[in-house]
């Protein structure tokens, strides 16, 4: 069962987020993916791990990135 916390802000800061540009390669098998969460009609996912495709990838600061976005935490009580 989740915890249905928001992590505090100091463990946020910790965290190493990067951003990837992939390119969409056939051997990377991808398939459209129904996410009934977040309702997405765009989401897919790759079948194998992506090696070639990478166009450019970013170490992003977590705090710096998150702050003028918008976000919704939406949690399962299952």
């Amino acid at each position: 069962m989740p915890d249905n916390r928001i992590t505090p802000r100091g463990e946020i800061e910790k965290l190493q987020i990067f951003l990837y540009t992939i390119a969409n390669l056939p051997q990377d098998r991808w398939v459209k993916n129904d996410n009934a969460h977040d309702k997405l009609l765009t989401e897919s996912n790759a079948q194998a791990t992506i090696m070639a495709g990478i166009i450019w990838q970013e170490q992003v600061d977590p705090v710096a990135w998150l702050a003028p976005k918008r976000l919704n935490f939406n949690f399962d009580d299952e």
